[in-house]
């Protein structure tokens, strides 16, 4: 049921919405929760959750990286089993 279409970036701007809050106020933004939970190899959470080291693995290139600051952390529409 969900239309499939080209990507259209035409009017879209990072910036018009918030960013990364930090929705149950335990010092880590949703990002960092997101690299935490999709580590492959966890890294050190340090002070202001910051984190150090681990490893992700990138299903789009099919790469392993090391640096949290690589990767971008965006949306993903599953789609059902049947329409595979």
């Amino acid at each position: 049921m969900l239309p499939v279409a080209s990507e259209r970036r035409e009017g879209y701007q990072r910036t018009s919405f918030r960013h990364w809050t930090d929705q149950d106020r335990d010092g880590c933004s949703t990002r960092t929760e997101v690299l935490l939970e999709e580590a492959v190899t966890l890294p050190q959470v340090g002070p202001c959750c910051r984190l150090a080291g681990g490893s992700w693995y990138s299903y789009y290139d099919d790469q392993t990286v090391h640096d949290p600051a690589q990767l971008d952390v965006d949306h993903m529409v599953s789609v059902p089993a049947t329409q595979i």
